[in-house]
């Protein structure tokens, strides 16, 4: 690095020797005060002068190129952060229309009575929090909307489990009733997220 510097110094320093610059000036100020330099001066100027010049136009090239990579690496990382923002979001999609295709399912067991006895599952995401992190950043009250969805779907679960523990005789239809209700009303709650999560996803 310092080489390169060292390099870039000396072309700046044979760039403005060769441009006449130097020339110029030295040929303007004896006439502007009357009486010509010593030979020494113009070795002086050729070479403080220059060095100053060269050094400093070196080290601006310098601070651009850098300028120029920091930019660049920010692009990137933006670029690699949106990439990454995207894969998650995916994966949380999924996770969501999993859930969306479970509901309607338990629903249409709790309206025909349940006849043959499924096996409970879990019915909601096993770490919900990425989701509402998301669902915070997406849209205003779409977190709220989740909680809801997430509230109601966690009693209906704890209510198909207990059901399912009785024998089919002895069911409180009240229960089952209430479990058809709160499905009944996680669904379209839960479309509203899915969808949310979609057409946000799609503008990354």
């Amino acid at each position: 690095m310092f080489l390169q510097f060292v390099r870039a110094v000396f072309d700046h320093w044979m760039t403005f020797l060769t441009s006449g610059v130097a020339a110029a000036v030295l040929a303007f100020v004896p006439e502007l005060l009357g009486h010509p330099f010593p030979r020494y001066v113009y070795a002086l100027v050729g070479i403080i002068g220059g060095l100053v010049m060269s050094s400093y136009r070196a080290w601006r090239d310098e601070h651009q190129r850098a300028d120029r990579a920091e930019h660049q690496v920010e692009l990137l990382d933006g670029s690699q952060k949106r990439d990454a923002e995207k894969r998650e979001l995916i994966r949380l999609i999924t996770e969501l229309q999993a859930m969306e295709k479970k509901l309607p399912y338990w629903r249409g067991f709790a309206q025909t009575r349940w006849g043959t006895d499924p096996e409970p599952e879990e019915l909601t995401p096993e770490d919900p929090s990425p989701i509402l992190h998301w669902a915070e950043k997406i849209q205003p009250g779409l977190r709220n909307d989740f909680e809801n969805v997430l509230e109601n779907v966690e009693l209906a679960e704890r209510l198909i489990r207990e059901t399912l523990k009785r024998n089919a005789n002895f069911r409180q239809e009240g229960v089952i009733r209430e479990i058809y209700k709160l499905l009944d009303q996680s669904i379209p709650a839960l479309s509203k997220v899915v969808e949310a999560f979609r057409s946000f996803e799609a503008q990354l």
